[in-house]
């Protein structure tokens, strides 16, 4: 590789690292007093991102994308909860809330490993014990 190509590739990687932390740092928490109802919903979807590894960026595209939907979703009686597991944040649990916002339902540790059948058994056991729907 040429040192021009490989500044260009430096460059393409620091405008994709600021990306994320602004994408990331634009992200409202809701707090508890704030919480909206419990279900049960009529469905719960569950979006899987194992994204601990070099598509980690197009898990956060996707987020984006996934959060537009819900906030312009006309059926208000779903919950679509996001697992997101990337190389620079903990793994998370949370449900994107009709206005868009994120309502964060667990926070997993870092030595967590989301491609193992244990880590998936427990996070759709905590989908439908915090999510509870007549369809999953």
């Amino acid at each position: 590789m040429k040192t021009g190509e490989k500044n260009n590739v430096v460059w393409i990687q620091w405008l994709c690292c600021c990306f994320l932390v602004i994408c990331t740092a634009c992200v409202k928490d809701v707090s508890d007093s704030e919480k909206p109802e419990q279900g049960p919903w009529k469905r719960t979807l569950l979006v899987y991102m194992a994204a601990d590894n070099n598509l980690y960026s197009y898990a956060y595209s996707n987020l984006a994308d996934i959060e537009a939907a819900v906030r312009n979703m006309s059926e208000k009686s779903a919950a679509v909860v996001v697992y997101l597991d990337t190389p620079y944040e903990n793994p998370q649990l949370f449900r994107i809330l009709p206005d868009g916002t994120r309502q964060v339902l667990k926070n997993f540790s870092e030595k967590h490993n989301s491609v193992s059948p244990e880590v998936m058994a427990e996070v759709i056991g905590e989908v439908c014990s915090r999510c509870p729907a007549q369809h999953y």
